[in-house]
């Protein structure tokens, strides 16, 4: 006889352009998620193989698939930036069975995570001025580029949905005008997530090989480039990570004042708690608050790395109850 399978108020999912991330929410707190996996997504065609997968390897059943996805989702069809990933909602929702399906933005996610972090799941970088009820830039580096924001209502903290990885990237010193002109050429477009990302240090590293007339290792990936400048073992993995660290600052400094990010900046994503040592190190806070007249309003701003490892899932969960999701989101319902 067959074991009856767990039925989970909600299956949550936070998809990156490398990781599929699953968890179960079998109550109403959304920081008691159990059952966590995390899939390869390259290991699959698209969201319904990895969420059949999930369902059989954990043993769970649900009605209601709550999913942050890296990549715009306003439409019905949602295609991932950065994998091949894409499905339309309404097919999604009637092929898995499912009675409804949230889809919100992975950095939607991050952002309704903020207010639920714990002390321990946060590393101030910079202590600013704690405490102020005033909008909070989320922002961060992974396979791409992250952003997005939380602003105060009487009562609830309403995330901000945007696509700021996508900005052009800003050249603050004549060396990386050099690195955007020669990534130029390959795309045209030279979006702050070309240079910022995991994807970002590779093409950074590739830069400053070409512009010094070096050959770069084929087989070098962002993980062995940042460990081997951490590590100190040659000038142009250190280069290219400091670089990396001194654009974030800048970059992360633009998207903050132009929020008027008083109540805080947060760090999210996979690459930045594994170099907090170098990072602190480099240039990152200097370009960040470095904004002339400004200097001292960006200095108020507290800097506070997110270290909690699947503040994403988090997200995803805060969403089965969140009643703004046909602003922040969308909400697919099966009509029976």
């Amino acid at each position: 006889m067959s074991k009856a399978r767990v039925r989970a108020r909600a299956v949550v999912g936070d998809i990156g352009g490398t990781n599929a991330r699953f968890g179960a929410l079998l109550t109403d707190d959304p920081h008691a998620l159990s059952d966590i996996r995390v899939y390869p997504c390259l290991d699959f065609e698209g969201l319904a193989d990895a969420f059949q997968m999930y369902l059989a390897d954990s043993g769970l059943s649900t009605d209601c698939l709550s999913v942050a996805m890296a990549c715009p989702v306003e439409r019905d069809i949602v295609k991932m930036t950065n994998n091949h990933w894409q499905f339309s909602k309404r097919e999604l929702l009637a092929q898995l069975g499912l009675a409804e399906l949230r889809v919100i933005n992975d950095f939607t996610a991050q952002s309704l995570a903020v207010p639920l972090l714990t002390d321990d799941e946060q590393l101030v970088l910079h202590a600013g001025e704690p405490g102020l009820p005033k909008p909070k830039l989320v922002i961060g580096p992974g396979t791409g580029l992250g952003v997005g924001g939380l602003v105060p209502t009487a009562n609830a903290w309403v995330p901000i949905v945007c696509e700021g990885g996508h900005v052009a990237a800003t050249a603050t010193t004549a060396e990386e005008s050099q690195v955007i002109d020669y990534l130029r050429e390959r795309f045209g477009h030279v979006s702050a997530e070309r240079l910022i990302s995991g994807q970002g240090i590779e093409n950074l590293h590739e830069a400053f090989s070409h512009l010094a007339g070096e050959t770069e290792p084929e087989d070098w990936t962002a993980a062995i480039i940042a460990r081997r400048a951490q590590e100190g073992r040659d000038e142009l993995s250190v280069k290219s990570l400091n670089t990396f660290c001194a654009m974030l600052g800048t970059t992360v400094g633009n998207a903050a004042v132009t929020l008027g990010s008083l109540g805080g900046i947060y760090l999210c994503g996979g690459i930045l708690p594994r170099m907090v040592e170098f990072l602190l190190a480099s240039e990152f806070l200097h370009r960040l608050h470095h904004k002339g007249r400004f200097e001292r309003y960006m200095q108020s701003m507290p800097v506070i790395l997110v270290t909690a490892p699947y503040a994403g899932l988090l997200g995803a969960a805060a969403a089965v109850d969140n009643t703004h999701l046909d602003y922040i989101g969308s909400v697919e319902r099966r009509h029976d």
